[in-house]
Formats: structure tokens, C-alpha cells, sequence
């Protein structure tokens, strides 16, 4: 029998190799390493709206968006805001620390309304007892005569800075404040008015009840006005940095201190390995500071990079330093073994092992 019909021994143990290689289970450690991203685990935020102002937080490990709050103005154009002074010359807020003050100038004219209708209701009782209603009759005209005079003056100041508005020289601020300005002399004189008619007329003793009743009311009402006045006052939830990449309508951003959310992307091609579980290592510095986290959520779209697909993993952690960290950052994922059958079946022909 010719020998050269057999196959060589060399052929013979490729081919049994070949044949335990794909029989005998080998594992191959597998890990997926890269860049990620980090955001804060809550991000609080203030944006203004025509007719409200509303704070917000965003949950970056669930990527849920809560409204926590909203202040209503019954004009927008009457309110101005101003950020708190420290702001200025600060990037970390401590937990109510004030950030915001709301200026309603129709809240406040509504403040002075009520007090001076206070002080006519008040100094009318005061006359019926004392009998100095001609003092008050004079000082009640001498107030609306002042009241007239300071509204002619205003809407001239008005009606220049109209002028200037419309030829560009000055702010829509500016324009706009020139007319709240004329509102409250026109309301003053409306008041100054309705005192000396309080005065003129005169009170008997069959309606004093009733002049108390009115002031009661009256006061109550003061103290809603103050107390909404008192409530325009925004303050900070959480400690947190100051974001200055604030855009749009968005006034202020804070991010919660020490706590974080690693956005790692997972090629998509190894996404059949992944089984939620895995130790992820992120590496925080330069002088590589180590901390070790759980995937949390996984986004269910794909996001697209150069051609390629990955998911987005997130997982929360605390940093150990009380600075703000910065990005990137490195991450490591030490997977489940792969078996060398399978990963040879899956890379040759695409099959599963």
C-alpha cells in the first residue's frame, strides 16, 4: 500500500488540534476600556419663561426632568430679577444660600396701595374722634395736588424715553421702567383722590364697625402682598458648583456636589457579552484614583460615532475628592470569559457556539 495516500502525521495532529480547539472550552479574558463622560447625578436649573419662572432637576442617571417649582407673575414685563451679589465673585453655593431676588413692581405698588389705603381708613377714624377733619381735608388736598404734579412729570420723562426707544438710544429696560413709573403716579393720584373723598365726607357713629371691618380686611391683604413679596426669593436646594454654560433661557445651573454619573460607551458589537452586572473601573485623575461602579441604566437607542454604533451605559458614583471633577475620563470593564470556540465561530462565520 502506497504511504503518500495517508495523510502525514503533521497533517493528522493540525487536524486533532484543530478539532480540540473547537471541543474544549479555553477562556479568554475580555475587558473593554476607553473615555467617558462624566455629568452630575442632579442638575438643578432656573429658566424664565414670558409669564413664569420655573426650577427644574434633572436626574442624569435616570434622564427624568422634574418641575419642582414655579412662580407665576400676572405681567411679565412688570418683574426684573437679580442675581444675589455673591454669585459675582463665587462658583460653589452652599445649601440656601439666596441666587435670585424677584422684583414685581406691580406686586410692589400693590404693597404701597394697600398701606396707604390703611393709613386713610385709620386716620379717618382718628378724625371722627378728634375732630381735626379740616387739617385732614388740607393735608388729603395737598397730597393730590403733589401726586398730579409728579404724574405731569413723568409722562413727559415717559414720553422722551419713548422717543429714545424707538430711535435706539436707550433699552427696552430702560423704556419699560419709565413706564411702570408713570403706572404708579397715575395710581397714586387715584389714591391721593379716594383719601380726600374719605376726608370730605365724614363718618358717623352708625358706620365705625364698618371702617374697622375694612381696615381688618385691609391689613390682611397687606400682609398676602408682603408675604408674596417675601416669597420672590430664590435659594440654592443643594450644595453644588455653578455651571457657566448656561444657554438660551436657562438663568443658572447648579450641579450637586461629590455625586456623578459616568456615561460609558459599549461598542455595540459587544453588547451580547454584557450582562449588567460587570465592575466597571474609572480612572478620576491624572495620578489615576480609582473608583469601581455598577452599570445602573443602559439607554435603549444607539448612539453613532465615526461610522460606528455604541450604547450608552451610565453609572452613578460618589467622588472621594471635594473638587469638580473634569472630563474625560478613563474606564475599563472587566467582562465575563469568552470561550475561544465561540469567539472563534462568532468572528469567523458569525455563528453562535
Amino acid at each position: 500500500m502506497n504511504r503518500s495516500s495517508f495523510p502525514s502525521r503533521t497533517v493528522i495532529i493540525v487536524a486533532i488540534l484543530v478539532l480540540l480547539l473547537f471541543l474544549v472550552p479555553i477562556p479568554i479574558p475580555q475587558s473593554i476600556s476607553g473615555k467617558a463622560i462624566l455629568q452630575p447625578a442632579t442638575e438643578w436649573l432656573l429658566i424664565q419663561h414670558p409669564n413664569h419662572l420655573s426650577a427644574e432637576t434633572i436626574s442624569h442617571a435616570t434622564g427624568m426632568r422634574t418641575v419642582i417649582n414655579q412662580i407665576r407673575f400676572s405681567n411679565g414685563n412688570s418683574v426684573s430679577l437679580r442675581f444675589s451679589d455673591s454669585l459675582l465673585t463665587r462658583a460653589y453655593l452652599s445649601r440656601g444660600d439666596t441666587v435670585l431676588f424677584l422684583e414685581d413692581a406691580d406686586l410692589q405698588a400693590l404693597v404701597t396701595s394697600t398701606q396707604r389705603k390703611i393709613d386713610v381708613a385709620r386716620a379717618s377714624l382718628d378724625e371722627e374722634s378728634s375732630g381735626s377733619k379740616p387739617e385732614l381735608i388740607r393735608e388729603a388736598k395737598a397730597k393730590l395736588d403733589f401726586a398730579i404734579q409728579q404724574d405731569m412729570e413723568q409722562k413727559q420723562l415717559t414720553e422722551r424715553s419713548r422717543s429714545l426707544f424707538e430711535s435706539d438710544l436707550i433699552s427696552r429696560e430702560e423704556y419699560e421702567l419709565a413706564e411702570s413709573r408713570k403706572k404708579l403716579t397715575e395710581l397714586e393720584i387715584k389714591i391721593s383722590r379716594a383719601a380726600l373723598s374719605a376726608v370730605e365726607a365724614g363718618e358717623n357713629e352708625a358706620s365705625l364697625q364698618v371702617k374697622l371691618q375694612e381696615i381688618t380686611r385691609l391689613e390682611a391683604e397687606l400682609r398676602n402682598f408682603q408675604q408674596r413679596a417675601a416669597g420672590h426669593i430664590i435659594t440654592a436646594p443643594f450644595n453644588g458648583w455653578i455651571d457657566g454654560q448656561t444657554t438660551g433661557d436657562t438663568l443658572l445651573s447648579l450641579i450637586k456636589d461629590y455625586t456623578y454619573v459616568a456615561l460609558i460607551p459599549i461598542p455595540a458589537d459587544k453588547m451580547y457579552r454584557l450582562k449588567g452586572d460587570e465592575v466597571i473601573t474609572l480612572s478620576l485623575d491624572a495620578i489615576y484614583t480609582n473608583v469601581t461602579v455598577k452599570i445602573s441604566r443602559i439607554d435603549p437607542k444607539p448612539i453613532y460615532q465615526n461610522g460606528s454604533a455604541f450604547y450608552l451605559a451610565r453609572a452613578a458614583f460618589q467622588s472621594p475628592h471635594s473638587h469638580r471633577l473634569t472630563n474625560p475620563i478613563e474606564f475599563k470593564i472587566e467582562m465575563e470569559p469568552g470561550l475561544l470556540p465561540a469567539m472563534l465561530l462568532r468572528t469567523i462565520f458569525g455563528w453562535e457556539y
